[in-house]
């Protein structure tokens, strides 16, 4: 599993298929449709927390002994699994090409009441 970590809020992050950003705003990242791959910038240091030691550690796996804790580690700037990426750049592609889950923000109207 990938995170981010910000070192100008200290905020964690979890990565996922769509945009998610720290608290600051400073530092964001997002899965590529792979789900191994991911593409982040600003202030960003990549994280990593193994998948399943921490299955283990949620009783999703079924073994003897769980583990209490797991390891995070920093994952290395030039990974191959890691990217570096314009945020501005990124939102002004094509989504669809590039099979990430960015979308505008819709606004839900309320349904008209029935008048009858």
């Amino acid at each position: 599993m990938k995170l981010i970590f910000c070192p100008g809020c200290t905020d964690l992050v979890r990565l996922m298929k769509e945009i998610r950003f720290c608290k600051c705003k400073e530092s964001w990242g997002l899965y590529k449709e792979d789900g191994l791959h991911a593409i982040i910038g600003g202030r960003s240091v990549p994280m990593g927390i193994n998948n399943f030691r921490f299955c283990l550690m949620g009783g999703l796996v079924v073994g003897d002994e769980m583990p209490l804790s797991v390891e995070l580690f920093r994952i290395s700037a030039d990974s191959d699994r890691i990217e570096w990426g314009n945020l501005e750049e990124l939102q002004s592609k094509d989504k669809l090409t590039l099979g990430i889950g960015i979308a505008p923000a819709v606004k839900i109207e309320d349904s008209p009441e029935d008048s009858s």
